[in-house]
């Protein structure tokens, strides 16, 4: 039931979230420039806000992916390994995003 629950508020907070992203890129600066993203990094608040965007899209894409496979009825013991799988794989791509706004945050 969780994953179920989780995929409908994540794809609550991305709406929110992207539309947030959008208005602040494209919208709440005059022009948008590499040294401007860079300057907006440095503030924590959009540096985390960069953060939670990632997680949230990243549960909500791979959680879908889940969905999409066990409807194939792929059994217990393949389901569980895709279920390691896919969160093996999440952390991974959340350590690698991170990984890359960190020279970013001084």
């Amino acid at each position: 039931m969780w994953p179920w629950v989780l995929q409908r508020v994540t794809g609550i907070l991305i709406l929110g979230l992207i539309g947030l992203h959008f208005w602040v890129t494209h919208y709440a600066v005059p022009s948008v420039t590499f040294g401007g993203v860079v300057d907006r990094l440095r503030l924590p608040i959009w540096f985390h806000f960069d953060l939670a965007l990632l997680a949230v899209i990243l549960y909500h894409a791979l959680n879908g992916v889940r969905t999409v496979v066990l409807d194939f009825n792929i059994g217990r013991r393949k389901a569980v390994f895709l279920d390691w799988g896919l969160v093996a794989f999440g952390v991974a791509l959340l350590a690698f995003g991170s990984w890359a706004l960190l020279p970013f945050r001084h």
